[in-house]
């Protein structure tokens, strides 16, 4: 039976903390671009609105990791240590590479979006 190496707690911490700092840096971002150009009667609203999508969003990647994570592990027996870590590890990895194809959305961003957070002027559109 092959062992598998263990990981220094070190850095496990650190992994976590770095995702913690990633996934705070891009829920903020976000956020404050959900409402730039909202105007302030209609904050309440926008507010409302994205929370209800920022769950549900969390909520289907949940879904989407679980699904890709027993696609991975098939008819495996999940007490297999081995088969589950290498399983675990594809899962991670298809769903590292499908969020950085997600991010490619945000080049769809125009030269004006978030302007008024950063108390930039406006860029003419060309």
């Amino acid at each position: 039976m092959m062992r598998l190496q263990s990981m220094p707690i070190v850095l496990i911490v650190i992994l976590g903390m770095t995702q913690g700092l990633c996934n705070s840096l891009q829920f903020s971002s976000m956020n404050s671009l959900a409402y730039a150009d909202v105007e302030p009667g209609n904050s309440s609203m926008a507010s409302s609105l994205a929370s209800s999508l920022q769950q549900v969003s969390i909520g289907f990647g949940l879904a989407c990791g679980s699904l890709v994570a027993a696609w991975y592990l098939g008819d495996s027996s999940q007490s297999d240590r081995w088969v589950a870590v290498v399983s675990l590890h594809h899962a991670f990895l298809t769903l590292g590479a499908v969020t950085i194809l997600s991010s490619l959305v945000f080049w769809t961003l125009h030269a004006n979006d978030g302007a008024v957070m950063s108390m930039r002027t406006r860029v003419d559109d060309q």
